[in-house]
């Protein structure tokens, strides 16, 4: 799953790391809200949504406090019309709950939410990535891939946030040659980022580069990354066996 908002996360969480902050972005000095009262409206819209970490089949089982949560929520985006980030963290945390009640309506307006936060702050990425990522979790690959060429032409150049996403997506349709250069290019300009040095170590083993394969998995694995590492490892020490 890719990353998006849960209660109590942080921005950084929200956007796996990789997402411009508003405050980046040009213009963001006039979005009409003070910075002491914009955290204090995220963090409202958070505490009205206490479900961090619970499953979709729990979910479903307190459906009605759930929607009535939800309901706390959206009377956040209405104080604060005018903050992009404010309805970004209300889109997300909809999406987030759209997907474990499995409930189409409210992914749908989480998009709204999103579109508003784009429509607030343009050429802030997050709120233009965040519908694709919804698809993405959604198992909706093809669509996730139309809606980040959308996203694409309304920033001045592809954002690390905006190549991981299609990295994902491709990942979904098993293209992995696409899947390693949206990687590689996250690479380019976050060189640490071990979650995508981890996928660039999977699909450069899948493609057969198995030089490229071993160095981005020992980064990796240095960084936290333990998975493609360890399945390398554990390759070659069957094989040896055999012999």
């Amino acid at each position: 799953m890719l990353e998006v908002a849960v209660a109590g996360a942080e921005d950084s969480d929200i956007v796996a790391g990789l997402a411009q902050r508003p405050e980046q972005v040009e213009g963001a000095g006039s979005r009409g809200i003070g910075a002491a009262d914009e955290d204090e409206a995220v963090t409202a819209a958070r505490r009205a949504f206490r479900f961090d970490g619970i499953g979709a089949s729990e979910a479903r089982n307190v459906r009605e406090d759930f929607l009535q949560r939800i309901s706390d929520v959206r009377a956040v985006a209405r104080k604060y019309p005018s903050s992009a980030r404010v309805h970004l963290v209300v889109g997300a945390l909809m999406g987030w709950a759209a997907r474990r009640l499995g409930a189409a309506e409210l992914r749908n307006e989480a998009v709204i939410e999103c579109r508003i936060a784009a429509e607030l702050l343009p050429g802030w990425d997050a709120p233009l990535v965040e519908p694709a990522i919804l698809l993405v979790n959604e198992g909706r690959f093809e669509a996730a891939l139309a809606e980040l060429d959308s996203a694409e032409k309304k920033l001045p150049q592809p954002t690390p946030h905006l190549r991981w996403a299609r990295g994902c997506a491709l990942m979904g349709l098993k293209r992995c040659r696409h899947a390693l250069h949206e990687f590689e290019q996250v690479l380019e300009a976050k060189p640490d980022y071990a979650a995508a040095l981890a996928r660039a170590a999977e699909y450069a083993f899948k493609i057969g580069d198995r030089s490229a394969g071993i160095k981005l998995a020992k980064k990796a694995f240095l960084l936290g990354e333990q998975q493609p590492y360890l399945a390398w490892w554990a390759k070659v020490h069957t094989s040896t066996v055999a012999l």
